[in-house]
């Protein structure tokens, strides 16, 4: 909830937030016609959506608006408009090809991605009788081109991991947990103006600020 009402806020949405007390969420609905127009006119124009999926759902809400379509006589109708693949926003389309993975921007959706996919864990390793606390970070995405952005952008040492699994998507995984990995992490997360939000900003500094030491010697016997 105040996640939503900070972008609501920032962003200068339009919209209401309905919350769901008994799942422990909250959602914000744009609905009116004129609404939906500004938010793609001032927000999706301006910033592409890296991920193939959302962009893919953008393009059909888009050519929707542009055909002027109201509704759908059928369910087949309705079912070959999301599966056709034949519409492309230009603008959009011209921004992916020009995207700068150093830009302000690029670093500011990847921190938006990691509040939303990102996971910080802390293990306990056992060595030669010592027990150490390693960080690790892992992202998982079904679309490669964005997990491969990612690992380009933070320079991350280990392969994109390929998932598959029986009755679901492909999907592709990030790990690491190596100092200098980490580190880039860090550097890239903490030099943001903003850097995560809501809960995942809490989990981050509780990770980042657990010691990479030596938790516990075991005595000799």
């Amino acid at each position: 909830m105040p996640l939503l009402q900070y972008l609501k806020k920032e962003l200068n949405l339009p919209g209401l937030i309905y919350v769901y007390e008994h799942r422990q969420e909250a959602r914000l609905a744009i609905v009116k016609l004129e609404d939906i127009k500004y938010l793609l006119s001032a927000i999706f124009d301006a910033y592409p959506l890296i991920n193939e999926n959302q962009r893919q759902r953008y393009y059909k809400l888009n050519q929707g608006l542009t055909l002027n379509i109201k509704r759908f006589e059928a369910v087949e109708d309705y079912t070959n408009f999301c599966d056709s693949k034949d519409y492309i926003d230009p603008i959009m389309e011209n921004n992916l090809k020009i995207l700068n993975i150093n830009s302000k921007e690029y670093e500011m959706w990847l921190t938006g991605f990691i509040t939303g996919e990102g996971n910080f864990n802390i293990k306990k390793i056992k060595q030669k009788k010592k027990i150490y606390m390693v960080h690790e970070f892992n992202i998982e995405q079904a679309d490669k081109k964005v997990i491969e952005l990612i690992k380009e952008k933070l320079k991350i040492s280990p392969q994109i991991i390929i998932k598959n699994r029986p009755n679901r998507k492909t999907t592709y995984e990030i790990r690491i947990s190596s100092k200098k990995d980490i580190a880039n992490l860090i550097e890239l997360i903490d030099r943001q103006e903003i850097p995560l939000l809501g809960n995942k900003l809490n989990q981050y500094k509780i990770w980042k600020d657990t010691p990479r030491e030596i938790i516990k010697v075991e005595a000799h016997c």
